[in-house]
């Protein structure tokens, strides 16, 4: 699949609810914990090496990969009613709300890149996933005409209800149907997008 865009990353990282603590894919001894409290912690990678990449293919899929590890994976077009995001400075920080009603967190770190410092590339960035869910600027969007914040915190944008935006048509040319079809099986947003289809075409026969 044709890579449109890629942005290299100073830091990622992931929210781990306390029972994901354990679990041995998440003993990496890469990663170090940060911010530990009584419901999870924050995994921490670094890119030091150049190796913490974000990418954005021509098929609309986001990936988040360390090496050649998949950190993260969405579908853009499948994931605009369960995933927004809040941006600051060189930071954006994701959120996700999974089938199950659990919620999936991870914030990055842009570095600089092709002269330009991580604050434009993580514009570029967020310019791009405008298109498809929903971001708050928190350096532009978060302060009205009189100067005063539009929201009391990030969390209060965050995790406030989810909101459908208008459907987006994607094409995919048949030969590249395979690999669509593996980058979707990596997205944990999928099994709702799934799940959404298969409920809309059970009313679509009833109606008929």
């Amino acid at each position: 699949m044709a890579l449109t865009c890629k942005w290299i990353l100073k830091k990622c990282a992931k929210f781990l609810f306390e029972q994901d603590l354990n679990n041995p894919e998440n003993q990496d001894e890469e990663t170090e914990d940060l911010d530990v409290s009584c419901k999870g912690a924050w995994k921490l990678y670094t890119g030091e090496h150049k190796d913490l990449v974000l990418s954005y293919l021509e098929s609309d899929h986001f990936l988040l990969t360390k090496k050649d590890v998949i950190l993260e994976s969405f579908s853009l077009p499948c994931s605009k009613s369960c995933l927004k995001g809040v941006a600051k400075a060189d930071t954006l920080l994701m959120s996700c709300i999974l089938q199950d009603g659990n919620t999936r967190q991870f914030r990055i770190q842009f570095d600089a890149q092709d002269g330009r410092d991580g604050i434009a590339q993580r514009k570029e960035c967020t310019h791009l996933l405008r298109k498809f869910i929903k971001i708050l600027d928190y350096d532009d969007d978060a302060i009205d005409e009189s100067g005063r914040k539009k929201f009391a915190s990030i969390d209060e944008f965050v995790l406030n209800k989810m909101q459908c935006r208008k459907g987006y048509s994607v094409h995919v040319p048949r030969e590249n149907l395979k690999e669509v079809l593996i980058l979707c099986l990596t997205d944990n947003t999928f099994p709702t997008y799934v799940a959404e289809v298969g409920k809309m075409l059970k009313e679509i026969t009833k109606e008929k």
